[in-house]
């Protein structure tokens, strides 16, 4: 297990697992892979879009991609960082059915957009440790609780 720390967010993630660092001077965004088709990514937004613009546009931007989609109803979660803009999404993707995670909140005067992604096969065992992934951000301004070391084993 390892921790990626930078650009004021922390997170842990398994050790087998690749990071993507793609931040720029507008926005932080960092990606994290696993060796099949599972990835996990987090994205700050200094000017403070809302959630709900966030989640909308994520949404769009996998409609544009992807002819057969399902949208799972918004859910408005409320936990350590307050009100959590989520929605779940099913899709075909070279034949294999795919499901995404979108999840955006408002931290620090930020707006977070957290995202993961695997094929249906491979949510089953990857689930826990994405969630486990986003459990463990942390946002400068906001802290969240810590997962048990099990969620990252290899």
């Amino acid at each position: 297990m390892q921790d990626f720390e930078g650009h004021g967010i922390r997170f842990r993630y398994p050790a087998s697992w690749t990071v993507t660092d793609e931040s720029t001077a507008e926005k932080v965004a960092v990606t994290v892979q696993s060796d099949g088709t599972a990835f996990w990514t987090v994205a700050v937004f200094p000017d403070a879009p809302r959630p709900e613009r966030v989640v909308e546009s994520a949404i769009a931007a996998y409609r544009e991609d992807y002819t057969e989609i399902d949208v799972y109803p918004v859910e408005i979660k409320t936990g350590p960082r307050g009100s959590v803009v989520t929605r779940d999404l099913e899709f075909v993707c070279l034949e294999l059915i795919a499901a995404a995670h979108v999840e955006s909140f408002e931290t620090g005067g930020k707006t977070v957009l957290v995202l993961f992604q695997a094929s249906d096969a491979e949510l089953e065992s990857s689930r826990p440790v994405l969630d486990a992934m986003t459990a463990s951000l942390e946002v400068a301004e906001s802290s969240a609780p810590a997962w048990p070391d099990e969620f990252f084993s290899e």
